[in-house]
C-alpha cells in the first residue's frame, strides 16, 4: 500500500509541476495540490520505509534517509562539531564500505576497501553473512575502529583496523590507517561466525567478539581467539591485567582473552561504568550474559552448553545482532537502565516477526543482580519481505536503527524511534546519582575509579570537604572576600555569611550547593563549569554528594557480591552442580530420617 501510494504521489507531483510550468488555469492546480495535501496527509512521507516497522504505544518510527546498502552497524560521534560538514555518524556496510553523514544530511565515503572479499551467494541466503561487522569510536584519540573478515590465501580471516585523524577530531576521510592482526594472526575464520561487533571502555581498552569459527572446540581453548571476548588496548597490545596475561610471552594470543566459552557473541554493549553485556547466538536458543573476567562460558558444540552463563535466554534463536545499553543520560528516560537488542531473525524466512524475530528489545538489567523485568517488544517489523535487523545505535533526535536488506521498492533505510507527537511526555525526576551522570560530571571527576581525570577525585569527598571548610585559613578567606570590594565577594556576600554561620556536615552541604550554583562563588579561577542546574536538580546532586564518605561507593551490596560470586561458581566450575546436588540430598536425607523418627514416635505413642 505504502508504495502504491508513493507511486501516486510522484506521478501526481509531477502533474502538478508541470501544470504550474506551462501556465495552466488555477482549478487544474488547485485540484492537483489538494491531492498531493490529502496524501501526504494520510500517509508518511516515506512509505517505503517506515511504513513497514511499528513501534510501541507513544513512539513512531521515521524515515531517516534511503540508499544504504547491507547497512551493519552506527556509531554517533561523540561531542560533534557545530559546522555543516562536520561528521554526525559513521555508518558500516557489511561489504566493506565505511559512510560518514554530516550535520547537513550529506553522505560521504569513508573507506570502501575493507573487506576485498565478494561471497558467492549474496544476503538473504545464510552464505552471505560475513564481511564488514561493526564500528566503535575512540574520542579521546579520534581513532575509529573496524573489525572486519578478509580472504587471504584461500581462507578467511578476522582483523581489526584503525583509522586516524589529524587533531584528534573525527573526519570525512582517515588520515592514516593501521591494521591490527596481532590476536588473529594464523587464526582463520568462518562464515557468520567470525568477528563481531566492538566498544571502547571507559578506561581506554577496546573489547571484541569472536566467534568460534564454526569448530566448537576452538571456544574452550586458550590458545585461539575464536569463541573469545577478547580485550586490547587502542595500540593493539594487550593489557597486562587482562584474566590470562602471562608476562614472560606478551604476544600470546591467551593474553587478550577476556572471557571463553562462547559460540557467536555478535553483538555486545557497554555500560558507562564499564560493565560489560553480550548476546550470544546460539544453535536452537541465543543467550544474553553480563560478561564477568575470567569466566568459562561452556560452549563445547553440544547444544545443552549454550545454556550457561546467561542472565537470559532465548527458547528459540532469534539471532541477536546488535546491541547498545542506554545509562541515564539517554534520551528515552523510561527506557534508561536497559539493553536494547536488534533480535536479526532468520532471513530465509520472508514476513513480518515472528516470536519476537526481527525486532528491538528492551532488556531492563542491573550489574550483579541480571534481569530486573521481562524484556520488551518497542520495534517490530511488519513487511512481508525478507529482512534482517543488525545495526541500532541512540542518536540525540531518536533511537537509530536499519534492516539490513532492502524493501520491496529496493531501497534500504535507515530509520530512527521518536517519542509520537501528543503522546505523554517520558520524564521523571532523575535522582543525584544519575544527575552525575546526564551532566557528565563523570567525565571529569572519579568515583571508585571510574571517570575522568580532570578534576579531581571525589571519594572520601565529605571527610575532605570536612577538613578543609573548617581550616582557620579558608574561614580567614572566606571572611577577607566577604568584607572586601572584589566582584566574586560582592555577587557572593549573603552566601559566604550564610557558610560562616553554618558548621560541621551542615556547612559541607551548603558549600556543595553553593558551588552547584555558582562554582566561582569563592574561587575566581576555579575551572569547573557552570551546569545551570534548578534547585530541584542542585538539592538531588548535593545529597548524593553527601553520600560520599568512604573510598569506594559504587562496589556492590554484600548480598551483590555474593550472589556474583555464587553464579560466577556456579557456571564455571565443573563441580558446582554435583556439590550442590550432593549438599542438597544429604539435606532432603537428614530431613527424611527427621521426619522418619518422628513419624515413629507418633505411632507407638498411638498404640
Amino acid at each position: 500500500m505504502g508504495t502504491v501510494m508513493g507511486t501516486v504521489m510522484s506521478t501526481v507531483m509531477a502533474k502538478a509541476i508541470g501544470n504550474v510550468g506551462a501556465g495552466a488555469g488555477r482549478g487544474p492546480c488547485i485540484a492537483v495540490l489538494t491531492a498531493i495535501l490529502l496524501a501526504a496527509s494520510s500517509h508518511p512521507a516515506f512509505p517505503g520505509g517506515a511504513a513497514d516497522w511499528q513501534a510501541a504505544s507513544g513512539y513512531a518510527v521515521e524515515a531517516v534517509s534511503s540508499g544504504w546498502a547491507l547497512p551493519s552497524d552506527i556509531r554517533f560521534v561523540p561531542h560533534p562539531g557545530e559546522a555543516p560538514g562536520d561528521p554526525l555518524y559513521y555508518v558500516a556496510e557489511l561489504r566493506g564500505t565505511i559512510k560518514v553523514v554530516t550535520r547537513d544530511g550529506s553522505v560521504h565515503v569513508y573507506a570502501d576497501d575493507l573487506q576485498g572479499y565478494q561471497p558467492p551467494v549474496e544476503l538473504p541466503q545464510t552464505r552471505g553473512e560475513l564481511g564488514l561487522a561493526g564500528i566503535c569510536l575512540d574520542p579521546v584519540n579520534g581513532y575509529l575502529f573496524a573489525t572486519t573478515i578478509y580472504w587471504k590465501n584461500a581462507a578467511l580471516y578476522n582483523r581489526i583496523v584503525r583509522f586516524e585523524h589529524d587533531g584528534r577530531r573525527f573526519g570525512l576521510r582517515p588520515a592514516r590507517r593501521i591494521e591490527i592482526e596481532a590476536p588473529f594472526a594464523g587464526f582463520t575464520s568462518a562464515v557468520s561466525h567470525q568477528v563481531g561487533k566492538c566498544v571502547i571502555a571507559p578506561d581506554s581498552t577496546l573489547y571484541v567478539g569472536v566467534g568460534d569459527a564454526d569448530e566448537p572446540h576452538r571456544a574452550q581453548g586458550l590458545d585461539n581467539p575464536s569463541g573469545k571476548i577478547l580485550r586490547m588496548n587502542l595500540d593493539g597490545s594487550a593489557p597486562q591485567d587482562n584474566p590470562f596475561y602471562n608476562s614472560s610471552d606478551p604476544e600470546a594470543v591467551t593474553n587478550y582473552i577476556y572471557a571463553y566459552g562462547l559460540r557467536n557473541p555478535f553483538a555486545i554493549a557497554l555500560t558507562r561504568t564499564g560493565v560489560l553485556y553480550a548476546a550470544d547466538n546460539g544453535p536452537g536458543q541465543d543467550r544474553l550474559i553480563e560478561v564477568v573476567a575470567g569466566m568459562n562460558y561452556l560452549w563445547d558444540g553440544k547444544g545443552i552448553s549454550i545454556g550457561a552463563g546467561g542472565i537470559w535466554y532465548w527458547r528459540h534463536s532469534v539471532g541477536p545482532a546488535g546491541m547498545i545499553h542506554l545509562d541515564q543520560a539517554s534520551t528515552f528516560p523510561r527506557w534508561r537502565g536497559s539493553v536494547l537488542v536488534a533480535q536479526g531473525g532468520n532471513p530465509l524466512d520472508p514476513g513480518p516477526s515472528r516470536r519476537g524475530n526481527i525486532t528491538i528489545t528492551r532488556i531492563r538489567v542491573r550489574p550483579g543482580w541480571g534481569l530486573l523485568d521481562r524484556p520488551r517488544t518497542v520495534v517490530s517489523f511488519l513487511g512481508s519481505y525478507h529482512q534482517i535487523l543488525v545495526p541500532i545505535a541512540e542518536g540525540p533526535d531518536g533511537l537509530y536503527f536499519s534492516g539490513m536488506l532492502p524493501d520491496d521498492t529496493g531501497q534500504t533505510w535507515l530509520l530512527r524511534v521518536v517519542r509520537r507527537e501528543g503522546a505523554r511526555r517520558d520524564v521523571r525526576m532523575l535522582s543525584g546519582g544519575d544527575l552525575f551522570q546526564s551532566k557528565g560530571c563523570d567525565g571529569c571527576h572519579r568515583v571508585d575509579g571510574l571517570g575522568g581525570n580532570r578534576g579531581p577525585a571525589l571519594d572520601k569527598l565529605v571527610d575532605r570537604l570536612l577538613e578543609r571548610l573548617h581550616n582557620p585559613a579558608y574561614e580567614a578567606r572566606l571572611r577577607a572576600l566577604a568584607d572586601g570590594p572584589d566582584a566574586v565577594a560582592s555577587r557572593q556576600t549573603p552566601a559566604l555569611g550564610d557558610l560562616l554561620h553554618l558548621d560541621g556536615e551542615a556547612r559541607v552541604q551548603r558549600w556543595i550547593e553553593l558551588r552547584l550554583q555558582d562554582p566561582r562563588f569563592d574561587q575566581a579561577d576555579a575551572q569547573m563549569p557552570n551546569l545551570k542546574l534548578s534547585q530541584r536538580d542542585i538539592a538531588a546532586l548535593a545529597e548524593w554528594l553527601m553520600t560520599l564518605r568512604n573510598p569506594v561507593v559504587s562496589t556492590l551490596s554484600t548480598a551483590e557480591r555474593w550472589h556474583r560470586a555464587f553464579r560466577v561458581w556456579w557456571d564455571s566450575d565443573p563441580i558446582a552442580r554435583p556439590t550442590v546436588a550432593f549438599v542438597l540430598g544429604v539435606l532432603l536425607t537428614l530431613l527424611a530420617l527427621g521426619l522418619g523418627r518422628r513419624t515413629r514416635r507418633w505411632l507407638r505413642r498411638r498404640t
